[in-house]
Parts: C-alpha cells; structure tokens; sequence
C-alpha cells in the first residue's frame, strides 16, 4: 500500500466558484451566549491586542474585578491566540450576533480586528496554524483537530457572504474572506491523505509546509484520525455545486469510513499507516493495538472510539452532485 500526498497546485479554476453553503447551527459554539452587555465586555475585555482570543475562556460568566484585571494585563500575549477548542471564531460569531440585535459600534470594532487577525493568520498554502504566532511544538502545524480547519473555513464563508449576521463586513472584507476561503479549501484538498493514488481521510495535524500527515501530543501519532475526518467529510458534503475535487474527496472518505467500521459499529480514533488498523497510545508514545495495554489515565481521559463515521455514511448515501 503506497501513501502519498497531494504535492501538484490544483487547478484554480475549480475554486473560482464561490460554492453556496448551508451551516449546521452546531458550528456556533456561542449559540448559548446571551446577548447582553455583560457578555460582550468579556468578549472585548478577553479579546488580545493581536486581534485573537485565548482559549478555554467561558465569556457566559461575569467577570469580577480580579478576574478582569488578569485577563487585562493578558492583552498583550500574541502567542495565546488561537483557533484551538473553537476559539476566536466563537467570539467572532458572538459578535456578529450581537451587532446584529444591538448595532453596537464597539462589536463592531472588534469583529473587524478579529477577523482580520485570522485573513492574517492564514499560511501561504491555505492552512492555519493552532496557535498562529508560536515557532515551535505542534501548535505550529495545520490543524484538523477539534475542527480547527473546519471553524475557520464554515466562519469565513459565512463572512464572505454576509450571512449570519456578517453583513456587517464591508465589502473589502468580505472579499477577503472569499479569497481566504478557496485558498483554505483548497488546502484541505492538498492535506487530504491519499493510498494508492485515490483519497481517503486527514490526520490531525498535517506539515505547515510539505502537507505530509504530524503527530501532535504523545499519544496523537501521526495517522488516518477517524474523527476530524468525519467532521471535515460533512462540512464538504454540504457545499452546493461542488467541484470534482471536493466530490473525488468526499466519496474517497465515505469509501475510507465504510472500510473502516469496527465489529461493534463504531471507529478507532486512530489508524496506522501500515495496515490501517486502530491503534491506542499513552505517553510514553509507543502504539499498542489493545487499548487495554496503556495508562489507565490516558484509557480513560480521551476519546478513543467515536460513531461519526455514521453520519458519513449517511449523509453520503443521499449526497448528490
């Protein structure tokens, strides 16, 4: 079994075409935010001098003064901003969802800082970086995992067309964020891992520069990862008028999940190379093919099976193109 990686530019021509898009509201993690004041202060107190936000920061809560006074003096921290654990485009899509019910200036002014972190933020091949403005570790590389990409790429075609409440975006802006959007999809194409010539799925983090599939964590080797790749193969079936790339990568996935399903009807969250066979890792980084063979610890806190090759599989038998 040959694995190879999209090395030839794809045709630009098969991007030229802005495709239309319907976002599944699960894509907005700041559904759950309410529309007050209180909420939007965390959003611009939190919101980092870069444009960016840290993660892992829950905005739903008021700040008291201690609180606000530490995520002040972080301003400045240009390496804590990140799309990791959906951050930044949450904020981004709170904000737009704020100016939409109250026309505040300073939303606003935000959003357009944010955004244009993100257009910046952007690698010369399409990617993202987890963490843009790191130099070292896997947060340098373009990342899959928890939907990273996929955050990005659903925001910013949601900007470039105005919807969602991104009519607030000049026209400047909007065309920025069209051009980012090919330029991202195109990449996610590229990273695309494919066996034998024909596609098949993603791993978790994918080489900043060669594409090539990269460990992350210990225990994230590198490898065919079952559950960003459901997720991407989804956010793919959902862009009208596809071209055949998009088509060839969605079909090669659904051909991937169909393969893969384990006896019990869910999917390992990692497959190996050589055999594509699950595989389970704690940290001290060497593969096991049992899951009872590792750390206790590492057995019971991360998720090693999942059923969204389900959804794929799905979706798949009804996707027209």
């Amino acid at each position: 079994m040959k694995i190879k990686y999209i090395a030839s530019v794809l045709a630009l021509s098969a991007f030229a075409a802005l495709p239309a898009f319907a976002k599944p509201k699960s894509y907005d993690k700041s559904a759950s935010w309410p529309v007050e004041d209180y909420v939007l202060q965390n959003v611009l107190d939190s919101q980092l001098d870069c444009g960016g936000w840290a993660k892992n920061m829950d905005k739903r809560k008021r700040f008291d003064e201690k609180k606000r006074a530490k995520v002040i003096a972080q301003k400045g921290e240009a390496k804590e901003a990140t799309i990791d654990n959906n951050a930044t485009t949450t904020e981004l899509r709170y904000l737009a969802r704020y100016y939409a019910a109250k026309k505040s200036p300073d939303a606003l002014k935000a959003a357009e800082r944010g955004l244009d972190w993100l257009l910046a933020s952007q690698l010369p091949n399409g990617g993202w970086a987890q963490f843009p403005a790191r130099t070292e570790g896997y947060w340098t590389q373009i990342t899959f995992n928890d939907n990273a990409m996929r955050n990005v790429l659903s925001l910013l075609l949601d900007a470039s067309r105005g919807e969602e409440g991104f009519d607030m975006f000049d026209e400047g802006r909007r065309a920025k964020c069209k051009a980012a959007f090919d330029k991202g999809l195109e990449c996610v194409l590229k990273c695309q891992i494919r066996v034998d010539g024909k596609p098949t799925v993603w791993c978790q983090q994918h080489d900043r520069e060669t594409l090539a599939p990269v460990g992350g964590r210990a225990y994230e080797l590198a490898s065919f990862c079952s559950q960003e790749s459901a997720d991407m193969t989804v956010f793919l079936m959902t862009l009208e008028n596809p071209s055949p790339e998009v088509v060839a990568a969605v079909s090669g996935a659904a051909e991937w999940f169909r393969k893969t399903r384990l006896e019990d009807g869910r999917w390992a969250r990692f497959y190996d190379f050589k055999e594509c066979r699950p595989f389970f890792c704690d940290r001290s980084g060497e593969p096991k093919r049992s899951i009872d063979e590792i750390d206790p610890k590492r057995k019971s806190g991360y998720s090693w099976f999942n059923k969204k090759g389900e959804t794929v599989l799905k979706k798949f038998a009804k996707y027209r193109h």
